[in-house]
């Protein structure tokens, strides 16, 4: 059996302190309204969540489950952002982790994952972007699909193939400042009940980025983007954990008001359904 250790805890406790008191009240009316929550991410940032991940080693999926518990949006922006500043924090050479890592950490910046493309779709070896080093800048060329962030976030961690890959798997890792010259976000979308979570393409027209954006060594970028995907597999499974929990509490909620007007639910059921509530 998995059991929380007292950090995770402490943390679980705190962070539905904070959602029950901050991100519920305004839940209905942000995911209503659409367009990305500015000021409940830099909240977020501000409380350190967005840095408890490395605080408290895997605690990614306890915060991100808590945060969909109260807006499922949040898990989805948070997910990608935690895979980027991991992989940064970890192989980013040292002038790009002095750039980005602390704003991303305090909530100052947001990243995007955005690997997928319309050839290859869930598959990762699908690349087709190609990168060419040109002196001390790498220009890249190509369309990434259905990324999570698009149009807000900050930077971009891609992935492509530059002319010295000779396998499938060979493939680099690049970061993307979201001013880099030949940087286009395009078709812009909501996701039903997920509407403050933009998705969209982003296409790379001889895109020029300084030669420090290269994340790890060139051509090795598989080895470090397979448990980047086991790791957002965990995340996508604690959103649906945070959405079903505050689903099944209205449930009881509801039921509850039924009793009051309609007669009391039996016992069984009224205790069964509680005990299935995600505490």
């Amino acid at each position: 059996m998995f059991l929380l250790t007292k950090e995770q805890q402490k943390l679980r406790a705190e962070l539905r302190e904070f959602v029950d008191h901050e991100v519920c009240p305004v839940a209905t009316e942000l995911d209503n309204r659409g367009g990305f929550p500015h000021d409940l991410y830099a909240r977020i940032g501000k409380m350190g969540y967005l840095d408890a991940e490395f605080e408290y080693i895997g605690s990614g999926a306890i915060i991100i489950e808590e945060l969909s518990r109260g807006l499922a949006s949040l898990g989805l922006i948070v997910s990608p952002h935690y895979q980027c500043t991991e992989l940064i924090a970890c192989c980013g050479t040292e002038t790009l982790k002095k750039k980005v890592i602390e704003p991303a950490r305090r909530g100052e910046q947001l990243f995007a994952f955005a690997i997928s493309e319309e050839r290859g779709g869930s598959d990762a070896l699908g690349v087709d972007t190609i990168a060419v080093k040109d002196g001390s800048r790498w220009i890249l060329t190509g369309k990434k699909c259905w990324v999570t962030n698009a149009g807000v976030a900050d930077g971009y961690v891609v992935t492509a193939k530059s002319p010295s890959a000779e396998r499938s798997r060979s493939m680099s890792m690049f970061f993307i400042p979201k001013d880099a010259p030949g940087l286009k976000v395009v078709e812009n979308r909501s996701m039903i009940g997920l509407n403050n979570s933009p998705m969209g393409h982003i296409i790379l027209d001889e895109c020029s980025i300084p030669d420090y954006c290269l994340v790890g060594e060139e051509n090795v970028g598989y080895p470090l983007i397979k448990p980047l995907l086991n790791e957002g597999r965990l995340d996508m499974a604690a959103v649906a954990v945070g959405i079903s929990g505050r689903c099944c509490a209205q449930a009881v909620c509801h039921g509850k008001r039924i009793c009051d007007v309609q007669g009391r639910l039996p016992d069984t059921w009224c205790a069964r359904s509680e005990r299935a509530v995600w505490r």
